[in-house]
């Protein structure tokens, strides 16, 4: 079974990282995340240019929280990210998180301006809802890797209805999470995400969704989605409910995969 990730923490998280990573991309093509959280950006550069070495086929780096204080943008741009958040959930240097509801700041604005020049696709995920519409009315490539969906679970880290037409509008692609505070606070498994993603399809269709599991990135998975190994588990739920394989292959794989390719072929 083919799986695109669009948002896995192994790269920052894992006790062995560049090994994990390298052992993980046998499983799935996955979207390798540096989450800013404690690092400075010489860490997290020594990190991304370590991960780009190992020159994987089925992987590709992004940053959750590109505001590092210390950010050398002509290096950053040199790593060639496929994605880039902007803020975490708080108050960050491009602007703010989803604590607080205001619009970026004046430098996340030009730094949307500069992603657009790279090709990179600018990462909605954690963004305040407001900044999130600053970002969808600038940005070349519109995404968010990790999220749920507000009409179906209230959170905070969730996005509303209008957020997803905007995303759809803009061709961009959303990773539904794997992360079960946002999923409900009932017992959460496969058939819990099946449902999310039933919702969803059934209100916006199947095209611009994807999966953004963020193993290693939370405390608490469903209890029989905790791996790639477990997707079957996904696919016979999602089977259930009348899907056909076509579009699971979609959503699980082709929708973030090409859209992947949509952004890198742009480069050239």
């Amino acid at each position: 079974m083919k799986i695109f990730d669009l948002h896995c923490d192994a790269l920052t998280v894992a006790e062995n990282p560049l090994e994990t990573s390298a052992a993980l991309s046998k499983e799935a093509f996955i979207n390798f995340a540096i989450y800013r959280g404690n690092l400075n950006f010489f860490k997290a550069k020594k990190l991304a240019a370590g991960f780009n070495a190992l020159n994987l086929k089925n992987a590709c780096l992004s940053f959750e929280d590109a505001g590092y204080e210390d950010l050398n943008e002509k290096e950053f741009f040199a790593l060639k990210p496929f994605c880039a958040s902007l803020t975490y959930n708080g108050e960050g240097v491009f602007g703010y998180g989803v604590n607080e509801n205001k619009p970026l700041k004046k430098r996340g604005l030009d730094f949307i301006e500069k992603l657009n020049e790279n090709a990179i696709a600018v990462d909605t995920a954690h963004l305040s809802e407001k900044g999130s519409f600053d970002v969808f009315e600038r940005a070349k490539f519109v995404i968010n890797t990790h999220t749920a969906f507000m009409s179906r679970f209230k959170h905070k880290r969730n996005i509303t209805d209008e957020q997803i037409s905007a995303i759809i509008s803009r061709g961009g692609i959303i990773g539904v999470t794997f992360v079960t505070y946002f999923l409900g606070d009932k017992k959460v498994n496969a058939e819990t995400v099946a449902n999310f993603i039933s919702d969803f399809c059934d209100k916006f269709g199947a095209d611009n969704l994807a999966v953004g599991t963020d193993f290693f990135g939370t405390d608490s998975l469903p209890e029989n989605v905790n791996g790639y190994g477990d997707f079957v588990n996904l696919s016979d739920a999602l089977a259930r409910r009348g899907f056909s394989g076509e579009t699971i292959d979609k959503i699980v794989y082709f929708n973030a995969y090409n859209f992947y390719l949509k952004v890198i072929n742009s480069r050239i």
